[in-house]
């Protein structure tokens, strides 16, 4: 993603592929990995971690992936 003052379309749930690195936007990372249900990304505080992340169409109010295009 060269320029976010033009982002391209979102991909929606239906269309990700379990297994597949995705890059998006969202608070802690750029990329993440789609298990089916919520993404999965390395996140650093205080040393690196394994997290998880929803996808934007599951909001729950706190912070969400937008996936733009497949890595």
């Amino acid at each position: 993603m060269k320029n976010l003052k033009t982002l391209p379309t979102p991909i929606s749930k239906k269309d990700l592929v379990i297994g597949k690195k995705y890059s998006g936007i969202c608070r802690n990372t750029s990329e993440a990995v789609w298990n089916g249900k919520v993404f999965e990304y390395k996140r650093y505080k205080f040393g690196f971690f394994d997290d998880t992340i929803n996808h934007y169409e599951d909001d729950d109010g706190y912070d969400v992936f937008v996936p733009f295009e497949r890595c």
